[in-house]
């Protein structure tokens, strides 16, 4: 079983699902104002949210001078942003023996089972985490003939995920979609017909 822990991949993989929408078109609540901007941040305390525009200029404006699409738009943004920054997460490799096949003429055992990962995640900030979704992909290849050829096609897998709603100092697990998979390997030659 693998483990590795990884905090720059928990912003590219909770942020993912915002990256298409991160330049948006704000509109003053009265409906007379436009501007294209990203989010940079929330302040709930003073209920005001850091925009930058096009040409790196930086606003401070209270949430409330925005439409209410916008005003959920910038705390949920801003909630995906503060994830990225505080968001721990250890990636376990999750794989379940469906069966097994052992074949001492050929010399190889096949085993098909189904591979994912279980993810253990901690919110680090001193704010919950509600309303994030994950969009994730798992790369795997395919052999056309294992056991003569080894040429190979790649494959991903491309889901997507709610993560549970998380408060300060919360750890939760969450399991990714599993890909079914053929592992063959070579027997020892031991139990190979004919070996000894």
């Amino acid at each position: 079983m693998k483990k590795f822990t990884a905090i720059h991949v928990a912003a590219v993989f909770l942020l993912s699902s915002l990256a298409q929408a991160e330049w948006r078109e704000f509109t003053s609540a009265d409906g007379s104002k436009k501007v294209k901007a990203e989010v940079l941040g929330y302040d709930e305390a003073s209920g005001t949210a850091t925009l930058q525009l096009e040409g790196n200029r930086k606003i401070i404006s209270p949430v409330s001078a925005f439409t209410e699409d916008d005003q959920a738009f910038i705390k949920k943004a801003a909630v995906a942003l503060l994830a990225g920054r505080n968001l721990w997460i250890e990636f376990e490799d999750d794989k379940n023996e469906i069966s097994e096949k052992r074949n001492p003429t050929n010399g190889y055992r096949t085993v098909q089972l189904e591979s994912g990962y279980k993810l253990e995640m901690r919110n680090n900030s001193s704010a919950s985490f509600e309303g994030l979704t994950a969009d994730y992909q798992i790369f795997y290849a395919s052999y056309d003939k294992p056991t003569k050829d080894r040429s190979k096609s790649e494959r991903v897998k491309f889901a997507s995920m709610d993560i549970p709603s998380m408060q300060p100092r919360e750890e939760v697990t969450v399991e990714t979609e599993s890909v079914d998979l053929t592992e063959i390997t070579r027997l020892p030659l031991s139990e190979c017909k004919g070996g000894s």
